[in-house]
């Protein structure tokens, strides 16, 4: 319902619009389009790929996942036990409703980029505020989770 449970009709109804208004512009001009949308509380997300050209190739057995991934598959990446530093290139703040906020930040480090967090509430502040980006940030192992705090702090 797009958190939009009590709006009803039309308004649970814009991806369909979305989707029509595409299905319009390709019978007039380019040959292939995109169409997103999300869902929940930006939870869920989907995407179509539409084109006016016709599919040449075998019938697509829709019932099958071709892009779908084991997730064990994929090799889990080591996370560094040593305190490194970087620096901030962006970052979020996700509001604890009856848990503390989480402050997570991307920053460059010298093996290259990483994501951390915090749940400390002066740092979760701090990133609320203007002008963090760029700022400088220590890194720690801590209950196998990459944390950080301000450089200096």
């Amino acid at each position: 319902t797009g958190g939009l449970p009590y709006f009803g009709g039309p308004g649970n109804n814009y991806s369909m619009h979305a989707l029509a208004e595409m299905a319009m512009r390709l019978r007039g001009g380019p040959s292939r389009g995109l169409v997103t949308a999300n869902g929940g509380l930006l939870s869920k997300h989907a995407a179509a790929v539409l084109s006016a050209d016709a599919h040449r190739g075998e019938a697509i057995d829709w019932t099958v996942a071709p892009h779908s991934v084991d997730r064990e598959s994929i090799p889990a990446l080591p996370v560094s036990e040593a305190v490194s530093v970087g620096t901030i290139v962006t970052y979020t703040v996700v509001a604890g409703r009856n848990a503390p906020d989480v402050g997570v930040v991307m920053a460059d480090t010298s093996e290259g980029r990483c994501l951390a967090c915090s749940t400390d509430p002066a740092v979760t502040a701090e990133l609320a505020a203007d002008g963090i980006i760029g700022r400088p940030v220590e890194f720690v192992l801590q209950d196998e989770q990459r944390r950080f705090h301000f450089a200096g702090a």
